[in-house]
């Protein structure tokens, strides 16, 4: 596991080290079932930003934990449907209760209007 974090992640010994103090259980979860597809999932959506990605692991080992399907993926998709890249999130975003997570959101979100486009009827969203 240590030889796949740092592979994966690009991170040093002493990066893998301050991980294990954190958060000792991440021994214990699968990198098929776990570790794998939630590095995959999250750099696939930070444009394969490893420093990022990297940053947000170590500041909380424990984003490698949460549910890929009930957590992270209907997370990101929000965030995403809102046009807030999810590199740009604040580090602990994920760690947030559901209704912090809401407010998180809203707050982001306050002072968009509704544009009409020009060409079509549809609408996008503009921070004003």
């Amino acid at each position: 596991k240590v030889s796949f974090l740092q592979t994966k992640l690009k991170l040093k010994d002493k990066d893998v080290r301050k991980i294990s103090l954190a958060y000792p259980q991440l021994w214990g979860l699968g990198i098929e079932s776990n570790m794998e597809p939630t590095i995959d999932f999250l750099l696939d959506h930070m444009n394969g930003e490893y420093d990022t990605l990297s940053s947000f692991v170590l500041r909380q080992p424990w984003l490698l934990a949460f549910s890929l399907e009930k957590r992270l993926k209907p997370r990101v998709a929000r965030l995403e449907a809102l046009g807030i890249a999810v590199e740009f999130m604040p580090i602990t975003v994920m760690s947030y209760t559901e209704p912090d997570f809401q407010r998180y959101l809203e707050r982001c979100t306050e002072n968009w209007v509704m544009q009409p486009d020009d060409v079509e009827m549809d609408s996008e969203w503009v921070a004003i």
